[in-house]
């Protein structure tokens, strides 16, 4: 009886250690990714602040500056099998340069995915990697468009940027038009 307690003790006790070493390795890249997104934050204000300190720089050459910054942090890009063009998914990706949370949360999709995981960008704009629910490879669905349009985005670290695809909604090769503006707001 004390051999079979002494056993399921140590069982516990390594199963214990190995959560604690876990939690461990999960705070440590939750740290790094911080000092990552700290870094981007710095080079972006340093980026705006050069461009609008040159004087007489017109507002819209500073704002043309920030929108490429954000956009070289991600570099988007677009399946070769899918209908969306790159302009239009710019033109999506735009108003989370100034959204409070937006570029945090394709930052955290860029360098916080481990996975090949599609998720719908409306998703991950709004709610983050941690919140969004990826997309079942067997249908290509989202659980909030359905059968509808759903641009999906995921991140390609191999090139350290995010790859877009538009399914769903009778999405063909030669339908390339979509909306751009969603219902919600990246706020």
């Amino acid at each position: 009886m004390q051999n079979s307690y002494d056993g399921l003790r140590n069982s516990l006790l390594v199963a214990a250690q190995s959560q604690r070493e876990e939690l461990e390795q999960a705070k440590q890249k939750a740290s790094d990714l911080e000092a990552e997104l700290s870094t981007l934050r710095q080079v972006r204000e340093r980026a705006s602040s050069r461009s609008s300190s040159v004087q007489g720089t017109p507002p819209w050459r500073r704002l043309s500056n920030e929108i490429a910054t954000f956009l070289s942090a991600y570099r988007p890009s677009v399946e070769d099998r899918s209908p969306v063009s790159l302009k239009d998914v710019i033109l999506r990706m735009i108003p989370l340069c100034w959204s409070p949370h937006g570029d945090d949360h394709l930052w955290g999709l860029l360098h916080g995915t481990q996975d090949a995981a599609w998720y719908c960008f409306d998703q991950i704009a709004n709610r983050g990697p941690g919140s969004a629910t990826p997309i079942n490879p067997e249908d290509e669905l989202c659980e909030k468009h359905g059968s509808d349009r759903c641009l999906q985005v995921r991140a390609d670290a191999d090139a350290q940027s995010i790859l877009f695809r538009l399914v769903g909604g009778g999405v063909n090769n030669t339908d390339t038009e979509m909306d751009v503006v969603e219902e919600e707001s990246y706020v």
